[in-house]
């Protein structure tokens, strides 16, 4: 612009022209813009007023445009005119443009207290504005709209699930890591929907204002905005909030309940209420007129805000009696959620909490992008924890040439301070690290911190403290929005310095945008995890030449020589609360932590902490330090759950199964006491989902005690079986590791006789070999299974080996047939024995004849005995062997004892015609005897009675049934006659 202030006031109202009717926001605003000597309403001569301007309501804007020098401070005296001027019945709002980011006290609050509403638009805004700026006055021409955003890959994920949702469920959370899009993400989901009405709520005027114009400039579908917002209902929302009023929006606000009714139900066309969750109770009344039609989307941003007493502002949004939707999305990268004892002690006390883990309150989360994957999508960059350790004797040595003074010559005390400062230089010197945010517990501590911190480096050794200039402040929500944006500025551009540091208590941790911030430090913060990872949020956000973001926590390490009075000493809890709240949000993290706990079960080993966590210790400090303190970590951001779960995996390990003792006891730690808990906290329904499906995929894990036992019984039954062949145990029989498992046995009979018995233990148990439900049961099977062992004909005396009287047994079993007391069962299975009998006398009849037949079969090498052979000691072996074929042939004879004689050498079952046979002994005796007169009695050598066989022959002659062929052959022998007497007699 020109360099004579009246041509540059002038070309500023073109360019301020230019810019209403261009930037994305604005053009959609308002319907008309024109300079003041262009509008048919002025009054006269520029009085203050360069600019007005109708918006789409037809209300009326006056404008005031000033060039200033950037580092200009607006006084109350500048504006005086221009708000005496524009204080007109005609003009409904008022805006300020200015090219400086300042104002004073008094004319801030001038602007702020008026009734009509001014808002002050600063030279941030238009350099945030999304417009391409011309390069000079003179090319002041309408500009192309800028192309909208579209969705990223992971964007569409969320939008498709998040619609998937909808079409089951009312509600529901899409949780994503900060800086990966939330706020798009809405509008897109919003645009998908096709909705008429939609409200966003959001935390804080600055996120209503990003909010505003980020949906502006990358909408599809265009559509009318009201704000509803007032600076009473963000001023005491926090401690250290960033702060802005309503007269730093931009745009005119409200919170009458009938503006936003009307804007409701008579404006048409899509339209979005932006407003706080302060000022939702203003919308529930805007319901309670009624006649309002429900909104088709509500958008909860930063939605863990609304955790807590549903009583507050926050959770007006929960109650669908007082606001109306059709739908509600719950947005946060940081859900909050409360413990059962939280929960219950507030209904003690007769409050009501909302957690996010209510599905009721919040719906099920639809999408879920953490800090870890996010990462690992290249989203955002990756994160280092840096813990920096200082200690008394190192920061006064490097002291020894100057004095530990502030800058009003008092001494310091405060050692954790001073580590703080210390430890953070080191860092930025180790680390490379151009700009820092550092987090404080007060206002008081980070202005403090900044200012001190350029005498600490003073007298810090060369090696230890950051290379170049470097510049430090501190800010505050206090400060006006726009000097707090002039320190943001010098912190993103670094003009005078090489490096630079910018301390807050808490205003920097949400909506602030550095991308080229690579490092956050807790000196001494807030302990609450949502604060926590806002805050790291702001170091890990994608920029072209930052590969890591890097979280420094200084400690001061305390002169005792015991690392755990150390470790327990205040100093080290910013350690252990930024890795818990680091590993809430980052799963892989999460699982390093909870894997090295349970190596602590399993091993007893020191752990390695994962790769991003370093520790830089003072070189006085020992290893025993640093071991005491990884292990110190691991316990305290982890669940003593994971430790437990380690020794149960011990325990598996040894012994191939998780059923443990009650009494078991690893290292001192009670494993069996544990088991019990866990056991009665999934009776209680306490036990969360994650750690009862990870103790169900554990090898024989059982929710009850008895399971384990009966476990451990039926082991060792199997073990009983594969030694001894049988289940047929004693009642009281003891392992070897003094299991009785005699008793567990009876008491499986005895539940099962209660009809109470597991199915499936049942055919388990009744596939194991001998057993039986009851003790007789038991008992018969044994006799059984020495029966099969031994043989199925015992004499009754007989005993085994072993002590059985497998006889007696017999014997009982062939009396209860006789009774017909012995089931058809039993029966079956003896008589499938080989070899068994239900006449004991019979059967050994019977034996004694097979004996004398193997004796005849051994001496003559077959089995072809006559009828009437008898063998030496008189037996009558031919009427045996007779008797057995007629009862073959009658099929009365036992299957068993078929099978027996088959097996005889030359037995045959169909009696062979002997004839040929006794001829041939008759031809044999004549041949050696010369002639055939055989006496009567008459036996061979082989004991055929060839007398007996003679007469026989006489007899069928006489009865005329004697074949004529045999005939003729005997009548063929030397001295055959068919009368005995006729013929000479032999002795």
């Amino acid at each position: 612009m020109d360099h004579d202030d009246n041509i540059k006031g002038k070309q500023f109202e073109h360019i301020c022209k230019w810019f209403l009717t261009n930037d994305p926001v604005y053009k959609r605003e308002l319907r008309r813009v024109w300079l003041w000597d262009e509008w048919t309403g002025r009054w006269g001569g520029d009085a203050g007023i360069d600019l007005v301007a109708e918006d789409h309501t037809g209300n009326m804007w006056a404008i005031q445009a000033k060039a200033y020098d950037p580092a200009y401070r607006v006084t109350k005296r500048d504006v005086n005119k221009f708000l005496a001027e524009s204080g007109r019945e005609v003009f409904t709002y008022r805006m300020l443009i200015a090219t400086s980011n300042l104002i004073d006290r008094i004319g801030e609050r001038t602007v702020q207290d008026q009734e009509k509403r001014v808002t002050f638009f600063r030279l941030n805004d238009l350099q945030a504005a999304d417009v391409d700026w011309p390069g000079s006055p003179m090319e002041l021409r309408p500009t192309r709209p800028r192309r909208p955003a579209r969705p990223q890959k992971h964007q569409r994920s969320a939008i498709t699930k998040v619609l998937k949702g909808f079409e089951s469920a009312d509600r529901g959370q899409l949780i994503m890591a900060c800086g990966t899009g939330k706020t798009l993400t809405a509008l897109f989901i919003h645009e998908q929907l096709e909705t008429t009405r939609t409200l966003v709520l959001v935390p804080s005027l600055s996120l209503l204002k990003q909010t505003l114009n980020a949906w502006r400039a990358n909408c599809i579908t265009e559509f009318a905005s009201l704000p509803v917002c007032s600076d009473d209902t963000v001023a005491n929302a926090d401690d250290d909030v960033a702060l802005l009023h309503t007269s730093d929006l931009g745009v005119p606000v409200t919170t009458d309940p009938a503006d936003i009714a009307a804007f409701l139900s008579k404006r048409r066309g899509p339209r979005v209420v932006f407003a706080t969750y302060q000022s939702s109770p203003q919308i529930a009344k805007a319901f309670a007129l009624g006649r309002i039609p429900e909104f088709d989307l509500v958008i909860a941003d930063e939605a863990h805000r609304c955790a807590g007493p549903v009583s507050s502002d926050f959770a007006t949004v929960l109650d669908p009696a007082e606001i109306k939707a059709k739908r509600r999305l719950f947005m946060t990268a940081t859900p909050r959620y409360f413990t059962g004892r939280v929960l219950k002690a507030a209904e003690e006390s007769d409050f009501e909490y909302a957690s996010m883990d209510d599905p009721k309150k919040f719906g099920i989360v639809f999408y879920r992008l953490g800090f870890g994957e996010a990462i690992e999508r290249d989203l955002l960059t990756d994160y280092q924890v840096a813990i920096i350790g200082v200690d008394d004797a190192t920061y006064r040595k490097w002291a020894e040439n100057g004095a530990l003074v502030t800058r009003d010559g008092v001494e310091v005390t405060d050692a954790a301070t001073l580590a703080g400062q210390i430890g953070l230089a080191k860092a930025m010197r180790k680390y490379d690290l151009h700009r820092v945010i550092s987090f404080h517990s007060r206002v008081k501590r980070a202005r403090d911190f900044a200012a001190c911190l350029p005498d600490v480096l003073a007298w810090m050794p060369a090696r230890h403290r950051p290379r170049g200039r470097l510049w430090a402040a501190h800010t505050s929500g206090e400060m006006p929005a726009g000097d707090r944006y002039v320190l943001l500025q010098r912190l993103r551009r670094l003009e005078d310095a090489d490096r630079g540091l910018l301390a807050n208590a808490r205003c920097l941790a949400e909506g602030v945008d550095v991308p080229t911030l690579d490092g956050v430090a807790f000196i001494d913060p807030r302990r609450s995890e949502v604060d926590i990872v806002q805050a790291v949020g702001r170091a890990i956000r994608l920029s072209a030449d930052k590969t890591v973001g890097t979280i420094v926590i200084p400690v001061f390490i305390g002169n005792s020589n015991d690392p755990e009075v150390v470790l327990d000493s205040s100093a080290f809890k910013p350690v252990w609360d930024v890795i818990k709240a680091l590993r809430s949000h980052d799963d892989q993290l999460g699982e390093e932590l909870d894997e090295l706990r349970r190596q602590l079960g399993r091993r007893g080993q020191r752990p390695r902490l994962p790769g991003k966590i370093h520790l830089d210790l003072p070189t006085r400090v020992g290893v025993d330090f640093a071991r005491a303190f990884d292990v110190r970590l691991v316990e305290q951001t982890t669940a003593t759950w994971e430790f437990w779960f380690g020794l149960l995996e011990q325990f598996i390990e040894r012994h191939g199964h998780s059923r443990v003792p009650q009494s078991c006891t690893i290292d001192g730690y009670r494993l069996g006491t544990w088991i019990n808990n866990q056991r009665r906290l999934e009776a209680a329904d306490k036990l969360s989902a994650d750690r009862r499906k990870r103790l169900e995929e554990l090898r024989g894990w059982t929710w009850s005690a008895r399971d384990d036992w009966w476990e451990d019984g039926f082991d060792e039954l199997v073990a009983y079986v594969n030694r001894h062949g049988n289940s047929r145990v004693p009642q009281s029989y003891r392992t070897a590791n003094g299991f009785q498992l005699g008793t567990w046995v009876q008491t499986q009979r005895n539940q099962f006789a209660e009809s109470s018995f597991d199915l499936g233990r049942r055919r388990r148990l009744e596939e194991l070999p001998g057993w039986a439900w009851n003790t007789r049961d038991a008992r018969w099977e044994e006799g059984f299974h020495q029966l099969k062992r031994y043989g199925a004909r015992p004499p009754k005396t007989y005993v085994t080996p072993e002590g059985y009287p497998l006889g007696k047994w017999a014997a009982r079993q062939r009396q209860w047939r006789a009774e017909g007391t012995l089931s058809a069962d039993r029966v079956r299975r003896l008589q499938k024995l080989p070899g068994w009998t239900w006449d004991a006398i019979h059967d050994a009849r019977w034996e004694a004849g097979y004996d004398h037949l193997r004796v005849y079969v051994q001496e003559y090498g077959d089995a072809l005995i006559s009828q009437s052979y008898k063998a030496p000691d008189g037996y009558r072996l031919g009427a045996w062997v007779g008797q057995q074929r007629l009862k073959y042939r009658k099929n009365t004879l036992e299957t068993d004892r078929v099978h027996r004689l088959e097996k005889v050498s030359g037995w045959q079952w169909t009696v062979v015609d002997k004839w040929p046979e006794g001829f041939a002994r008759l031809e044999a005796y004549v041949e050696r005897n010369g002639d055939a007169l055989v006496p009567k009695s008459y036996v061979d050598e082989r004991g055929y009675s060839l007398g007996s066989w003679v007469g026989t022959q006489r007899a069928y002659y006489r009865k005329g049934i004697l074949a004529a062929n045999r005939e003729e052959l005997l009548e063929g022998l030397p001295g055959w006659v068919w009368q005995a007497k006729s013929g000479p007699r032999r002795s």
